[in-house]
């Protein structure tokens, strides 16, 4: 759970100090000599400015609001792990930046107007380079302001946000009998990161993908949660009163428990931006960062709105190279998939030809006859039949379930097709964001690309 109270223990100091004035028979000195335990507020010409905002966060994200003192100054809190600080004054530039002591300088805005209503005035969004009519101008449900300036409350941009690339938070807690082997570590964080990295999505910054931003305990979220039934998927979800009550508009929530012993799944996805999944904490510790990377994508996938065939649930699709097809979840334990791009040609299951190359399967017996052949037939392929002895084992191993389980079809042979992701979870991220986190379905829009996120 977040640390959110640690501030509240001296905001009556700081109340204090932010509200104390120079008596009144002293002039205030224009060019004071800095306290050098206090952060000192000028403008361009060195006179200090009274009345500024100063918002400071600490290491979890959450922030508090300051004051400057008519002779410029503010006490910032002693002993905290301040991270980020906005500092405010009218007709100013805001300042964003590492809550370092001493002056802070801020210039003259010529254009306080904010068109977009981002809490970011269009002389700031010039110097940031976002968008003066769009309050969200990298399109990740987080608006401009909160990515741009330190907020009371909770600031995401403490946490890494950036108001020109998508960014995505994850809480990620786990069973309390797991201990630290139950725990995302860096490397599960580094292989997430990389999936989600590798986009066809370009970013106002010239950037691809989304950031994640991964919180297992680093900045105060994630944690050890005793549970003792998670194959309850009422809604809402319970699990989400773990996440703390500032952050459940924002944060996506992971929780590892042993759901295959359970439930017999590795991994699900059912309520808005929160999933489980079983993490077989047993493994070698490379084989299980790139499982957990794996399997925590295809779920937040589901959550985006991805179905196990992209825009259809159509799972195992040979030519759908994707982490939410079955087919090609096993490959998560090579490092060799992530989401698919859309580029593969269709297959006709009423007319396969084997020697027709298709990414990892350039050539492949699916009928098991001991030959590529180049002359047509009829088969149904989504059944995952035709899967050889190694890769259905893989397939067990990642994903907790048979072929036969796993692979379902109506029987009927279809054309196949490939599917882009990506347009589908660049509209699936800002659609989640700001739900009730653990309310609803597992994805708030999942109809077609024309289709309104929300009513």
């Amino acid at each position: 759970m977040g640390c959110v109270s640690r501030f509240l223990v001296i905001i009556s100091t700081l109340a204090i100090v932010a509200g104390c004035t120079v008596p009144k028979d002293k002039t205030p000195d224009p060019n004071p000599e800095p306290d050098p335990d206090a952060l000192v507020v000028v403008d361009v010409d060195g006179a200090p400015i009274a009345g500024a905002s100063v918002v400071v966060a600490d290491w979890t994200g959450f922030a508090v609001s300051l004051v400057s003192s008519d002779d410029g100054t503010v006490q910032l809190p002693v002993g905290e792990r301040l991270v980020m600080m906005t500092v405010d004054a009218p007709d100013m530039l805001a300042v964003t930046r590492q809550p370092l002591k001493g002056p802070v300088t801020l210039l003259d805005d010529s254009d306080r107007d904010d068109s977009d209503g981002d809490g970011v005035s269009n002389g700031e969004e010039a110097e940031l380079g976002t968008d003066p009519e769009v309050a969200d101008t990298d399109s990740d449900g987080i608006n401009d302001g909160d990515e741009a300036k330190v907020i009371e409350g909770f600031a995401p941009v403490a946490l890494g946000a950036n108001p020109l690339r998508r960014d995505m938070f994850v809480e990620l807690d786990w069973w309390s009998e797991f201990g630290d082997s139950g725990r995302f570590g860096s490397g599960a964080q580094d292989l997430l990161n990389a999936t989600f990295r590798d986009s066809s999505l370009k970013n106002p910054d010239g950037t691809f993908g989304i950031e994640v931003h991964v919180d297992a305990g680093e900045f105060g979220g994630g944690t050890a949660v005793e549970v003792d039934e998670w194959c309850d998927y009422s809604e809402p979800n319970p699990l989400r009163f773990d996440v703390a009550p500032e952050r459940r508009s924002l944060f996506f929530h992971v929780t590892m428990v042993p759901l295959r012993e359970q439930c017999g799944h590795r991994g699900i996805a059912y309520a808005t931006r929160s999933v489980m999944v079983d993490p077989i904490v047993q493994q070698d510790a490379g084989v299980r960062d790139l499982f957990w990377a794996g399997v925590v994508a295809h779920e937040l996938g589901h959550t985006l709105g991805l179905s196990h065939g992209g825009d259809e649930e159509v799972n195992c699709k040979p030519n759908y190279p994707s982490l939410m097809n079955y087919d090609y979840l096993p490959m998560i334990l090579m490092g060799s998939v992530s989401f698919s791009r859309g580029t593969q040609p269709p297959i006709d299951e009423n007319a396969i030809v084997e020697s027709q190359p298709f990414l990892v399967y350039p050539g492949y017996d699916f009928n098991k006859d001991g030959k590529i052949s180049s002359t047509p037939y009829a088969m149904d392929l989504n059944d995952g039949t035709w899967m050889d002895p190694a890769l259905a084992e893989m397939l067990y191993s990642v994903a907790g379930r048979d072929v036969e389980e796993a692979c379902s079809s109506s029987g009927d042979l279809t054309v196949l097709t490939d599917h882009d992701d990506w347009p589908r979870i660049d509209r699936g991220l800002p659609a989640a964001v700001g739900l009730p986190l653990g309310e609803g379905n597992w994805s708030p829009w999942i109809g077609p690309l024309d289709e309104p996120v929300r009513e």
